[in-house]
């Protein structure tokens, strides 16, 4: 009987002494955790500005390059019209001509500034009569011109 009874006691004992270092261990963790918490930095606007400005850079060096203006439908044979996408945000559209000799003379030039996205670019080129937008959409591979769905972009590079 006596047995028995350290047998209990002991087997008490024992489970207090566990009991108590998990309650430790689980403190000590909690605390882990809220240090962990305290090192992390918090985003603020400026963060996610700069986050932001990060993923257009990279967008703009997706799509930054020449393009022929195509329309679906019709010859590019005799004259074109290019976009120039400079990854600074820089744009130049072009209205060229063909020689009949293998060359091209410009006969338009105007330039602006363009944006990107992950679904496609903007285009702001200074006109004649004010600024020129055209937004276009990247649909199966192909930027699309979103007012003018016939119009799109051919990478010449």
């Amino acid at each position: 009987m006596q047995n028995r009874k350290n047998l209990i006691l002991g087997t008490l004992f024992t489970m207090i002494l566990f009991s108590s270092c998990l309650s430790d261990k689980k403190n000590n963790s909690d605390s882990k955790i809220e240090n962990q918490k305290s090192e992390i930095p918090e985003l603020n606007e400026e963060t996610t500005k700069e986050v932001r400005n990060e993923t257009k850079e990279n967008f703009k060096q997706k799509f930054a390059g020449s393009y022929t203006i195509e329309t679906k439908g019709v010859s590019s044979a005799q004259d074109i019209e290019v976009y120039a996408l400079n990854e600074n945000g820089n744009a130049s559209w072009l209205w060229l001509e063909n020689d009949g000799k293998g060359g091209v003379n410009i006969k338009t030039r105007k330039t602006g500034t363009w944006t990107a996205s992950e679904n496609g670019i903007i285009v702001n080129i200074q006109g004649n009569s004010g600024i020129i937008n055209e937004s276009y959409d990247l649909k199966e591979n192909v930027l699309t011109n979103t007012q003018l769905p016939k119009r799109y972009l051919k990478k010449t590079e």
